[in-house]
């Protein structure tokens, strides 16, 4: 069979030779295939547009971040200052749960005492007291996030011994500031009393 194929081949080969393909074959293949759409091609200043825009983006979006963060940290400031957590003097917890209510008490007591020894140290040293402020806020909102959901959860058990710890928290801070302040006044009148030794 072979050789009946090649035969007829030759035999016929003016015939294949002669004959071209209709004009509009390479058109009717192209429309069976589909519409090949040239793939989209990006330059280099494309990306660099599309870059600087994103950059400008993040820029803006971080700017907007940080003046509403900036703002809400004033608005923390100024409400520290009316005395952080001490405002509800022990009832949050007392409310919420009896049982802690008298180690509550106690601890709010110890706080405001200690805010008030600040209170009036606040004009000599209006910088380092902006400072002891915010860390105080820092911890407070804490604590005011705590009682929030204290307020909204039913188990609330857990949440309140992290009040506590919060309060108990504060506290301690308080005190070391205080510690703080005594010993930058002790090194005041030690630095006086040296300099008026010196004079003598």
């Amino acid at each position: 069979m072979n050789k009946k194929l090649k035969n007829f081949i030759d035999e016929n080969r003016r015939d294949f030779d002669d004959d071209l393909p209709p004009a509009d074959a390479w058109h009717k293949i192209e429309k069976a295939i589909g519409d090949n759409k040239p793939a989209k091609q990006f330059s280099l200043k494309t990306i660099y547009r599309w870059s600087a825009a994103a950059a400008v983006f993040f820029i803006a979006a971080i700017a907007v971040y940080l003046m509403v963060i900036k703002k809400t940290d004033d608005n923390s400031i100024v409400k520290t200052k009316e005395t952080p957590a001490v405002n509800g003097s022990g009832t949050d917890i007392g409310k919420m749960a009896p049982e802690f209510a008298a180690e509550a008490k106690k601890i709010f007591q110890s706080i405001e005492q200690q805010q008030q020894q600040l209170k009036a140290i606040a004009d000599e040293q209006p910088e380092l007291y902006s400072q002891f402020e915010q860390d105080l806020a820092a911890l407070d909102s804490s604590y005011r996030v705590l009682k929030t959901q204290a307020v909204q959860t039913p188990g609330r058990e857990i949440i309140i011994r992290a009040m506590l710890q919060n309060l108990k928290l504060q506290a301690e801070l308080l005190s070391k500031q205080l510690m703080i302040i005594q010993e930058l006044n002790n090194n005041k009148t030690s630095d006086n009393e040296k300099d008026n030794n010196r004079s003598i």
